[in-house]
C-alpha cells in the first residue's frame, strides 16, 4: 500500500482516506449505495498504486457485480455511473467546507481521481475565498420547446465543466427578482461577501441558427466584464452541449481568475 505523501502532491494517503471517509458518510451519498462503494473503490485503488488497472472492466467487476466473462472493456453504464458520481461530489462541495483541507476530484473524460490540498479560509476572508463564480440558469427567449430544454441541458453542461475548470469557487445561482438579482445567494441564504464574478446568458432559436449570449458580470461593480455569442447550425444533442460548455469555458479562462491565482491550489494528477 503506498502511504508516501510526495505519491499524491505531499498529501498524505491518511488524509485522503479521511477525506473519503467524510464524503461517503454525508446526507449527500446516504441514499446512495453503488455512488459510496464506487468512490471508495476508485480512492482505495488509486492509493494502493493500481490506477493503470482502473478502467470500465475493472469497474464493472469490481463495483458493479458483472459478470467477467460478460463483462464489456467498454461499458456505457459505468460511464453513467462515473458521471453522476461527478456530480454528486461537486453538489457535495457546494454545501461542505472542506474541513480536511483534501477535496477528491474525477476530471470530466477520466475515471482515475484527483487530489487537491485545499486550505480553509477563517474570519473573513471565509466567504470571500468561495463562492468567487456564480452561474444563473440561461435565459431561453424564443418560442420553441426544443431551444427551452437546450437551455436546461447546457446550463447543467456549463455548471459541470466550470466547477472541474475552476473549482468550488463555482456556484449556481437561482434567478431572482428585482434587486436581489445582483447578488449570489449561498443555499442558506448567506450573501456571498468579496468580489463576484457571475456568468449569465440566454439562447435564441430560428430557423438558421442557435446562438448562445453569454456575458460576465462584476457584480459589486455591475460592469459586464465580458461578452460573447456562440451560433450553432441547428440544435446539438448532448455531446453538442458538451462541446459548446467547454468552448464557453475556453472564452471565460483569461476573464475569470483560475484556480491557483489567488491561493488556490491547482488540483494533483495521480500518475
Amino acid at each position: 500500500m503506498n502511504e508516501d505523501a510526495e505519491g499524491f502532491g505531499g498529501i498524505k494517503a491518511e488524509e485522503i482516506r479521511s477525506a473519503c471517509a467524510a464524503v461517503i458518510g454525508s446526507r449527500e451519498f446516504s441514499k446512495a449505495y453503488r455512488m459510496r462503494r464506487l468512490l471508495s473503490y476508485l480512492v482505495a485503488a488509486t492509493l494502493e498504486g493500481h490506477v493503470r488497472e482502473i478502467n470500465e472492466y475493472s469497474i464493472g467487476v469490481e463495483v458493479f457485480d458483472r459478470n467477467p466473462a460478460d463483462c464489456m472493456t467498454e461499458d456505457p453504464i459505468v460511464r453513467v455511473q462515473i458521471g453522476r458520481l461527478r456530480k454528486r461530489l461537486s453538489a457535495y462541495y457546494l454545501k461542505h467546507s472542506l474541513r480536511d483541507g483534501v477535496k477528491i476530484d474525477i476530471p470530466v473524460g477520466q475515471h482515475v481521481p484527483v487530489f487537491r490540498r485545499r486550505p480553509c479560509p477563517t474570519g473573513r476572508g471565509a466567504q470571500a475565498a468561495f463562492g468567487c463564480l456564480g452561474i444563473r440558469p440561461l435565459r431561453h427567449i424564443s418560442a420553441t420547446r426544443a431551444g427551452e430544454a437546450f437551455a436546461c441541458g447546457l446550463y447543467e453542461e456549463l455548471v459541470n465543466q466550470l466547477f472541474v475548470r475552476f473549482g468550488d469557487i463555482c456556484v449556481p445561482v437561482a434567478e431572482m427578482a428585482g434587486d436581489a438579482a445582483e447578488a449570489p445567494f449561498w443555499a442558506d441564504g448567506r450573501v456571498m461577501a468579496g468580489p463576484c464574478c457571475l456568468v449569465e446568458g440566454s439562447v435564441r432559436v430560428d430557423d438558421e441558427r442557435i446562438r448562445t449570449s453569454i456575458r460576465v458580470v462584476n457584480v459589486p461593480l455591475r460592469r459586464i466584464l465580458w461578452a460573447g455569442h456562440f451560433d450553432r447550425p441547428s440544435l446539438p444533442g448532448i455531446r453538442g452541449q458538451e462541446d459548446l460548455a467547454a468552448c464557453i469555458c475556453r472564452a471565460l479562462k483569461d476573464v475569470v481568475p483560475m484556480p491557483g491565482s489567488d491561493g488556490h491550489a491547482d488540483p494533483v494528477p495521480v500518475m
